[in-house]
């Protein structure tokens, strides 16, 4: 593969540059500042590099410039994405605490120990489950709670935004995969 010499703008130290590397940027080994390849057919005008210059020095600090938006999307997305869930999570969490039960049978049911179930009449056990049994023992069900509870409808649409923001965090993840990839 052959090699061209390129001039830093900045130091004009000359440094060996491969064809496969035209069109992008890398770094200068001497100032470390960011210098530009040309596209390819510019590239073949520049001198090309000796053998012996071949044998001394090795391949050029090749940077990509987008590497480092690369590691910010990567990295900020997966921060955003878990830190915006787990937030959201808690919220959600603590918000549907905050919701008052208003259900008689519900009270009925905490209120009654093993030990008064044990002590009940029949006549007062089967009056006990008919009412204990009507709010569907056993069944998922909503909780019974007030649904205008302003403070918790507020810390709840707050958790659905955490959420969002965790979902822009993956998409922010998933485009640092495609990030620098050439055609």
């Amino acid at each position: 593969m052959a090699r061209y010499l390129l001039p830093c703008p900045d130091c004009h130290e000359t440094f060996p540059v491969a064809t496969r590397h035209a069109g992008q940027t890398i770094e200068c080994a001497n100032c470390q500042s960011a210098v530009e390849i040309p596209k390819l057919g510019e590239l073949r005008q520049l001198p090309q590099e000796s053998e012996q210059r071949t044998s001394q020095s090795g391949p050029p600090q090749v940077r990509q410039s987008r590497s480092r938006l690369k590691s910010w999307l990567f990295s900020g997305g997966l921060v955003i994405a878990v830190l915006s869930a787990v937030a959201g999570m808690a919220l959600l969490n603590y918000a549907n605490g905050l919701y008052s039960p208003i259900s008689e049978y519900t009270d009925l049911i905490e209120k009654t120990s093993n030990e008064e179930i044990d002590t009940m009449a029949a006549a007062q056990m089967w009056d006990w489950w008919s009412r204990a049994t009507k709010i569907e023992l056993g069944e998922w069900q909503e909780n019974p709670g007030v649904g205008s509870n302003i403070q918790s409808e507020i810390l709840t649409k707050i958790a659905y935004l955490l959420f969002g923001l965790s979902a822009v965090g993956l998409l922010s993840l998933l485009c640092s995969f495609g990030v620098g990839k050439q055609k």
